[in-house]
C-alpha cells in the first residue's frame, strides 16, 4: 500500500497527517468514504431547500434524543446500538432532506437497524410499544401497525442509502485502549473513561461523527475528560502522537468546544420540545410530571474552573443535566405525588439517554383506594365487563368455525344458499387459493380494498396460466391459430419412455387445457399434452402410433370437471399453435479491417462487480457469457474473502478473465 494512502486528510487544517500506528489504517480507511468536510455538512439537502442551519441542527438532536430515550426504554445499549443508530441518524439526512422524511420515523427506523446490525435486535413491536410509552405527543396518535409498516419501510431506505454498508466504528472502545497507557491507578482510570464516555455519548448530539474518525473523537474527549478531572497521566503532553500523530491542540480544542456548546443549549429546548415519560420495557409505566426531571445547577461553574484555559464564551453560567441513573425508589416515593430522585450522578456512564425509572410496584398506587377516584373505579369495571364479552364472542367464533359454519347467518353475503354472491376478496376469501410469497407479503401490507383486488386478481390470473395470454397471439409471428388446440391423438406413455420429452408440470387442483397450453406455448414448445387428470407435458415432436380415444377419458381435469385430462399411462396431445420450433439463428460477425489490413473479430469487455458468496450463480452466469474472444473483469468487495478466492481460481483457468 502506498504512502499517500497511509495517511488522511484533516480538513480543518489543510494537512495531511501520517497515521503513527498502522494498525488503526484499515479503520480509518473504512471511515473514508463517511466522512464530510465542515462545509459540506453544512450545506446538507434539508439546508439547500430552505431550512436554516440552525433548524437543522436542531431538529438532529430532536432526533438523536428520541433514538436514546426509546433505546434505553427497550434496554439497548449505548455501546454500540445507540451509538450506531445515532451515526445512521447523521449519515441519512446527508443524502435525504428533513422536509420529506420526518425524524421521528427516521430515528426509529435507525434504532431498529442498529439494533441487528450490533446483533443486539429489538423487536419492532417493543420499539413500538416504548415509543408511544415515552413520546405520546409525537407517537401517541399513530396505529400500531401502521407505525410498524413504517419503521420497517423506512429500514429499506435506510439500507439503500447505506449502500448496504452498515459497519460502524464507534470511539467508545479507543477510549479503553488509550487509557490503558496512563500512569494512573485503576479507579483513577476508570474515572477518566467514565467522564470521556459521557461526553462521547453527549456527541452523538453533534455532527462530529460526519466531519473526525472514531479515534481522533476519543483522543479529543479523553483530552477534555483529563483536563476536567486535573489529573497527571504521566506521558507527555502530546500523548496522542503514539496513536495518531500531527493532531494539533487547535484542533483537539475545536473538537472540545463542540461538545462543550451543545451543553449551552436552554433546557427548554433540550427538553420541552417533547417531555418522554418514564418507560422501561418489562416494567409498569409510571405516568411522568414534570417533576419527573431532576436538573442539576451550576454543573457548568464547575467545568468554568477546570477549563479555564479555553475560552467558553458561549457556555451559561448555570447548565441543566438530565439525570439517567435508575435506581430503585421507595415505596413512599411510589405513592407520594413528587417521587424521591436520588442525588448521586458520578456513577451514570449515559447521562444525556436515559430516565430515572421507578422500579416499585404499580399494584402499591392502584391499589390505594383512597386515591382511585369513583370514575376510573367504574372505567375499570367497564373494561373488565367488555374483556368478558369479547372472550365470549371469540369462543362462539371459534365453535362456528370448527363446526364448518363460521358465518352463516351473520351476513347474506355468507350464507350457504347463496355461495355464488360471496365477496371473494372480503375476510381472506379470494378466488383462488394464493401461495406466491411475493404475493402474499404485498396482501398483508395492502391499505385499501380496491388495491388489494388488484394484487388478488394479478395472482390469480398468474396462478392460472392466463396473466399474458393475448401477447403471443398478435406479435409472434410462428403464430398459426388454425393450429391451436387442433387433438394429435391419445398415445401410450410410460414413465421412462415419455412421448413429450420436454417441460412437465403437476397442477393438482386447477388443470385444465387451456392452462396447460399456456404454459407450453409461452416456453416456445410445439405440443402440449395431459395425463392423469392433473399433470401437463410439453414437447416439439410426437413418436409411436396413437391408441384409441377411450383411454383418454379416464381422470377428469383437476381444475375442470367438465373435460377429460388423459388417463392411466395415456396421454392426449394437442397443439399449441406455433408452427416450429425456434432455434436461435448462429451468430455472424462482420469482419473489420484495421488500417493495416488485418481481420479482427469485435470484442465485448465485460465488467462484474460482486458481492456475497453465492459463486454458483456466477458461475453459471460466466458460462452463459464467456467466449474466448471477449474480456471479463471481475470486481469482488474485499471483505467477501470466500468469493475473491473462488473468482481468482476462475481467473486462474481462463486467460480472459481477471
Amino acid at each position: 500500500m502506498s504512502e499517500a494512502v497511509r495517511s488522511f486528510t484533516l480538513c480543518l487544517l489543510g494537512a495531511q497527517n501520517p497515521l503513527a500506528n498502522p494498525d488503526a489504517l484499515e479503520s480509518i480507511d473504512i471511515m473514508r468514504d463517511w466522512l464530510w468536510s465542515p462545509d459540506e455538512v453544512k450545506d446538507t439537502p434539508s439546508v439547500r431547500q430552505g431550512m436554516s442551519l440552525a433548524e437543522e441542527a436542531r431538529v438532529r438532536r430532536e432526533g438523536i434524543r428520541l433514538i436514546m430515550e426509546v433505546g434505553t426504554g427497550v434496554r439497548a445499549k449505548a455501546c454500540p446500538t445507540i451509538g450506531t443508530a445515532s451515526i445512521y441518524f447523521h449519515r441519512f439526512y446527508m443524502f435525504h432532506t428533513l422536509q420529506e422524511f420526518p425524524r421521528e420515523i427516521v430515528a426509529m427506523g435507525c434504532l431498529f437497524l442498529a439494533g441487528k446490525v450490533s446483533e443486539t435486535p429489538k423487536k419492532c413491536k417493543d420499539i413500538v410499544t416504548a415509543a408511544q410509552n415515552i413520546f405520546p405527543t409525537v407517537y401517541g396518535d399513530k396505529n400500531r401497525n401502521a407505525f410498524a409498516d413504517e419503521i420497517m419501510g423506512i429500514e429499506r431506505v435506510l439500507l439503500q442509502t447505506m449502500k448496504f454498508d452498515l459497519e460502524v466504528d464507534l470511539p467508545y472502545q479507543y477510549l479503553i485502549d488509550y487509557s490503558k497507557e496512563f500512569k494512573l491507578t485503576k479507579a483513577e482510570i476508570n474515572s477518566i473513561v467514565h467522564t470521556a464516555w459521557t461526553f462521547v455519548n453527549d456527541s452523538s448530539f453533534t455532527t462530529l461523527c460526519l466531519i473526525w474518525e472514531p479515534q481522533v473523537i476519543a483522543v479529543a474527549l479523553l483530552h477534555l475528560a483529563i483536563t476536567v478531572r486535573k489529573v497527571n497521566i504521566g506521558l507527555p503532553d502530546c500523548w496522542w502522537n503514539e496513536y495518531i500523530a500531527n493532531l494539533s491542540n487547535n484542533l483537539i480544542d475545536d473538537i472540545c468546544h463542540k461538545v462543550l456548546d451543545f451543553y449551552s443549549i436552554s433546557k427548554e429546548e433540550k427538553m420541552d420540545f417533547m417531555p418522554p415519560r418514564q418507560f422501561v420495557l418489562g416494567q409498569t409505566p409510571v405516568v411522568s410530571t414534570s417533576t419527573d426531571f431532576v436538573w442539576i445547577e451550576n454543573v457548568s461553574e464547575n467545568i468554568l474552573m477546570q477549563f479555564q484555559r479555553y475560552e467558553l464564551s458561549s457556555i451559561h453560567k448555570r447548565q441543566c443535566y438530565r439525570l439517567v441513573r435508575k435506581i430503585p425508589l421507595p415505596r413512599k416515593a411510589c405513592i407520594s405525588e413528587k417521587p424521591a430522585i436520588p442525588k448521586d450522578l458520578s456513577s451514570d456512564p449515559f447521562r444525556m439517554g436515559g430516565r430515572s425509572t421507578p422500579m416499585c410496584s404499580a399494584a402499591s398506587v392502584v391499589f390505594q383506594h383512597r386515591r382511585i377516584p369513583f370514575l376510573r373505579t367504574m372505567y375499570l369495571l367497564a373494561g373488565i365487563v367488555v374483556f368478558f364479552f369479547a372472550n365470549l364472542c371469540f369462543i362462539y367464533v371459534y365453535v362456528q368455525n370448527q363446526s364448518g359454519d363460521m358465518f352463516s347467518g351473520i351476513h347474506p353475503l355468507f350464507s350457504k344458499k347463496d355461495s355464488s354472491v360471496r365477496s371473494p376478496i372480503q375476510h381472506g376469501k379470494y378466488p383462488c387459493e394464493i401461495r406466491d410469497t411475493l404475493a402474499l407479503s404485498a396482501l398483508s401490507r395492502v391499505k385499501t380494498e380496491p388495491c388489494r383486488e388488484k394484487i388478488v386478481k394479478a395472482a390469480c390470473k398468474l396462478k392460472n396460466g392466463d396473466f399474458n395470454e393475448e401477447f403471443p397471439q398478435s406479435r409472434c409471428r410462428n403464430h398459426d391459430a388454425s393450429l391451436v388446440n387442433h387433438p394429435m391423438g391419445c398415445f401410450e406413455d410410460q414413465k421412462d419412455n415419455r412421448i413429450l420429452d420436454g417441460f412437465s408440470y403437476v397442477f393438482k387442483d386447477d388443470n385444465s387445457a387451456e392452462k396447460c397450453r399456456s404454459y407450453c406455448y409461452r416456453a416456445g414448445f410445439i405440443f402440449y399434452g395431459l395425463e392423469f387428470g392433473r399433470e401437463c407435458f410439453c414437447g416439439d415432436s410426437v413418436v409411436g402410433d396413437p391408441i384409441h380415444n377411450s383411454r383418454c377419458k379416464e381422470y377428469l381435469c383437476s381444475g375442470d370437471s367438465s373435460a377429460f385430462c388423459g388417463g392411466f399411462n395415456a396421454i392426449s396431445i394437442f397443439h399449441t399453435g406455433l408452427k416450429e420450433k425456434h432455434f436461435m439463428p448462429k451468430p455472424t460477425y462482420q469482419d473489420d479491417v484495421d488500417s493495416e489490413g488485418n481481420k479482427e473479430r469485435p470484442r465485448i469487455l465485460f465488467l462484474l462487480q460482486l458481492n456475497g458468496r453465492n459463486e454458483r450463480q456466477v458461475k453459471r452466469l460466466l458460462k452463459v457469457l464467456y467466449s474466448p474472444h471477449h474480456y471479463y473483469y471481475i470486481h469482488v468487495d474485499q471483505r467477501q474473502l470466500y468469493l475473491l478466492t473462488e473468482m481468482k481460481a476462475v481467473a486462474e483457468m481462463l486467460p480472459n478473465v481477471t
